[in-house]
């Protein structure tokens, strides 16, 4: 099938059964890699570190201090909570039978509703050898700083070729705000499949993998490589008290971005009485 319309170059032949297989093709490969994984486990681990802050009461981590004979002071307590609920806590990871169970589930109920449901697909032909792949191939992607996945992207792209890629808009976004070359000439289209190639290339595990004659990451700066982490967003102190918002999200492994941007549903909001003597910029972990 994707070897048809990569020879012809175009999706007008395409019958109801290979859109079938083409759905569902696209949305496995969306969960089939280390990246989907990674983001599962975190959020996993992101649910249970919420729930303990929501349900883990101070009194209750004293009780825990006193029977490990340590003193339960408000410095000790707010230690313990730290460790317990921040970045260097512990992590949830789910089995490999949980995660290929997940992510079955997932490519075949939300995410291939979502390729169904108003998106335009369409082919990206570029110059032969000029498209990269990589071991996470599928790239959803939106403008802005903001952490995107499928159900917020604005497009997605597979590298189908070395020449071909995959395009699927969403229908409802405005192709003139999202800030992309119009694939109206062939230079338009090489800058289109080199910032593509970024994507692809930036999120990759393991491999790159392109043309032996084609060097198609000349002149790319690839992003830094990232984990999930908790990011300060915003700091207010009113009084005796300290308000500090956090945000949920991949940010780059080393030199980390101190940009305010943030997926809003990922936010936290940890409120905190600041001791006397203590600096307002002092931060409590939160997720």
């Amino acid at each position: 099938m994707i070897d048809k319309f990569t020879r012809e170059l175009s999706l007008a032949s395409m019958t109801q059964e290979d859109w079938y297989h083409l759905i569902n093709f696209v949305a496995l490969q969306t969960v089939r890699g280390h990246r989907w994984r990674e983001d599962l486990n975190a959020l996993a681990t992101h649910s249970a570190r919420q729930y303990l802050r929501e349900t883990v009461s101070d009194d209750e981590i004293r009780d825990w201090l006193v029977e490990r004979g340590q003193r339960p002071t408000h410095a000790s307590v707010l230690a313990y909570r730290r460790e317990m609920t921040g970045d260097d806590g512990p992590r949830l990871f789910a089995p490999q039978a949980v995660l290929v169970q997940e992510s079955i589930r997932m490519a075949f109920t939300q995410i291939n509703e979502r390729l169904a449901d108003c998106m335009a697909w369409s082919l990206i032909v570029g110059r032969p050898g000029s498209v990269l792949t990589s071991d996470e191939p599928i790239v959803w992607w939106s403008p802005g700083d903001d952490p995107v996945g499928f159900g917020s992207a604005r497009v997605m792209w597979f590298p189908l070729s070395d020449r071909v890629i995959l395009q699927i808009r969403d229908t409802t976004a405005d192709p003139e705000k999202l800030g992309l070359p119009n694939s109206a000439t062939q230079e338009d289209r090489d800058s289109l499949i080199r910032f593509i190639n970024r994507e692809v290339a930036g999120q990759a595990t393991r491999w790159i993998v392109h043309h032996p004659d084609a060097q198609p990451l000349d002149g790319i700066d690839l992003p830094a490589r990232t984990e999930w982490r908790t990011q300060l967003v915003d700091q207010s102190v009113d009084g005796n008290v300290v308000r500090e918002q956090y945000v949920f999200r991949r940010l780059p492994r080393h030199g980390m971005n101190p940009a305010t941007s943030g997926d809003q549903s990922n936010r936290t909001e940890t409120e905190r009485q600041k001791p006397n003597g203590a600096n307002a910029s002092a931060v409590t972990e939160g997720g």
